[in-house]
């Protein structure tokens, strides 16, 4: 109900967050299918064993509202078999960085995500200085990189899913 009650696009959003994330965790080039026979069944590469491999979730956000819905995708990344425990790690960049403040609205999602299980926020750096946020401004339990998307990409590169809100 609480959903539903939301702006549309926020409504969107939660919705679209969890099959982004299932089509990421799907390897690459492998198509879904029904094997032809039981034999096909037995040599089909494990997806779960692909996803598994992944070191961990990287998302990329530049708004307020994808603040929390990555915050709350994490939690249920934590609830799924293939990513349990690998950490998750939210960047974010643009206009989104002056919502990191002690006292604003996301910084209790935030500090209760990051103590139930392995999720890190980070604020790039670049748009804090474009913008002229201040170190001080931003809540402690986020940590500044020089860069958001060059961490993104940092991610990616040694094998991170990675999701761009």
């Amino acid at each position: 109900m609480y959903v539903t009650m939301m702006n549309p696009s926020i409504n969107r959003a939660f919705y679209l967050i969890p099959m982004v994330v299932m089509a990421l965790l799907m390897a690459p080039g492998q198509v879904q299918s029904q094997p032809a026979t039981p034999e096909d069944a037995v040599h089909a590469p494990s997806e779960l064993d692909d996803r598994a491999s992944a070191p961990g979730v990287v998302f990329l956000v530049r708004t307020p509202q994808h603040i929390r819905a990555a915050i709350k995708t994490a939690g249920d990344l934590q609830a799924s078999e293939a990513l349990q425990g690998k950490p998750v790690e939210i960047v974010v960049c643009g206009k989104a960085v002056k919502h990191l403040g002690k006292d604003d609205a996301v910084a209790e999602a935030i500090r209760t995500a990051e103590a139930s299980g392995p999720v890190s926020v980070f604020a790039c750096g670049m748009s804090m200085a474009n913008l002229g946020v201040e170190r001080s401004d931003v809540m402690s339990e986020v940590r500044v990189v020089p860069n958001g998307l060059v961490h993104t990409l940092e991610r990616q590169a040694v094998g991170y899913l990675s999701v761009d809100l």
